[in-house]
């Protein structure tokens, strides 16, 4: 998975190679920075892929290809969200706030991985543009790490805000607020910690976890180093 691969590849792999799927997935996730100080990373990524899927929807690839069953059971439990919410707005009332609410979390959410799961079947999407992608996500956190780090120095950033956009998404918005790099104990020590695209710290280190194993494939030994 570490071994270095022959510059060849990496010379191939240009952007105006790619399908236009493949171009839209690319930017979206090198990008990623910028949709989260906009406040619309939530809505944006599921809108991307369920876009994918209406515009070249065929009922037949559900039929004529043998689609996982860990897909259709992601399915089956987008359908047990829906009919548990259903219960849960009937308790509460069904309020248009309540449901514009409760359909954008399971819009960014189990809706979001069935249609990722199941985009492949619809348009080719190679591994390595994933990759490549991912890696320089993976970058651009060292730079915007490194960027806090020299806000926290000089001072900048210290209150969290709210994107003007975040403001126009039903629900919470505390998952949409950008916050910076502060000071806080670890075991009596203070030390510099930020949660970067994300208020809740669990969901960075799984990010952190899986933009590790993913950058292990990338073919430019370099950009796998780095990122």
């Amino acid at each position: 998975m570490t071994s270095s691969i022959p510059d060849f590849h990496t010379r191939n792999f240009k952007l105006g190679a790619m399908s236009f799927p493949e171009k839209v997935i690319y930017w979206v996730i090198v990008l990623t920075p910028l949709w989260w100080l906009l406040g619309i990373q939530t809505l944006f990524y599921p809108a991307v892929v369920v876009g994918f899927l209406g515009v070249n929807f065929d009922i037949d690839k559900l039929t004529r290809r043998s689609i996982p069953a860990c897909i259709w059971a992601w399915l089956g439990m987008a359908l047990v969200m829906v009919w548990t919410a259903t219960f849960g707005l009937n308790d509460v009332g069904f309020a248009l706030q309540k449901i514009a609410a409760t359909f954008v979390t399971f819009f960014k959410s189990y809706c979001l991985i069935f249609a990722a799961l199941l985009l492949p079947f619809w348009h080719a999407i190679r591994v390595k543009v994933v990759t490549r992608a991912v890696a320089w996500m993976a970058t651009g956190y060292l730079v915007t790490i490194a960027i806090e780090m020299l806000m926290l120095v000089v001072g900048l950033g210290k209150e969290p805000f709210l994107p003007p956009l975040a403001r126009l998404i039903p629900g919470g918005a505390l998952s949409l607020q950008v916050t910076f790099a502060d000071l806080q104990p670890f075991f009596g020590i203070p030390l510099p910690r930020t949660v970067l695209y994300t208020p809740d710290p669990p969901i960075v280190g799984v990010c952190s976890i899986l933009s590790f194993f993913i950058c292990l494939g990338e073919e430019n030994r370099r950009l796998r180093q780095i990122s």
